[in-house]
């Protein structure tokens, strides 16, 4: 598995407005859905409303992003009319990839939570399976495996992935210690939007580096 370069993946997003206009847009709707609860505070009553949210909202912004990076990447670009058509048209296949590969990683985390970061990571390129390709949600799945065979391939797209999220994490840690109030959060939003633009980013631009050398015809179904 090759991947784009660091430099190529922070820069891709800010060549194409519209791919920082989705992402900010996205995270601010996730901050709002979080506000009364974390999606990691399940014993809070309000978690339930965050959590629809986000199996709700992220196939639906995941595919937007997607689809726009493919199509820039190819030089063909699409209308975002027709970025969201396409979406729309994938979206219970999406949603149901999204609880169904959310809940294998769970399950993996409950097993000392290293098995759920390599389940994670080798399941990674569904969405992209899906929309690029028009998988069924299972074929998605099988193919993700494929392209990522085993811990010789995650390791190296975890090492890729790992500066962005640890980009994100030191930075809502300097916010909760310093209290930056209204601007910490202004700040948490878009560093939420650009982790969540550079991360899409990789993965989408990984996707069609290496095509899996197989004949089998992909399922609609």
């Amino acid at each position: 598995m090759r991947f784009p370069r660091i430099n190529r993946v922070i820069t891709f997003p800010f060549r194409y407005l519209v791919l920082i206009a989705v992402s900010m847009l996205f995270s601010v709707l996730l901050y709002i859905a979080n506000s009364e609860a974390s999606i990691y505070d399940i014993h809070n009553p309000n978690w339930v409303i965050s959590m629809a949210a986000l199996i709700l909202l992220s196939p639906l912004f995941n595919g937007v992003f997607i689809i726009l990076v493919h199509a820039y990447q190819n030089r063909r670009p699409v209308t975002m009319h027709a970025a969201i058509s396409r979406t729309l048209s994938l979206y219970p296949r999406l949603v149901a990839a999204e609880f169904l590969i959310n809940l294998i990683v769970m399950a993996g985390m409950f097993m000392f939570i290293l098995p759920g970061i390599y389940i994670g990571l080798r399941l990674i390129f569904y969405k992209q399976a899906i929309l690029l390709s028009g998988h069924s949600v299972t074929r998605a799945a099988k193919e993700s495996l494929y392209r990522i065979p085993g811990l010789r391939a995650a390791l190296p797209l975890l090492l890729f992935l790992a500066p962005f999220y640890a980009f994100a994490l030191l930075i809502s840690y300097g916010i909760d210690l310093l209290s930056l109030g209204s601007a910490g959060v202004i700040i948490a939003i878009l560093v939420s939007g650009l982790t969540f633009a550079w991360t899409n980013t990789l993965i989408t631009l990984s996707y069609r580096l290496e095509p899996p050398k197989n004949t089998e015809q992909p399922s609609n179904v």
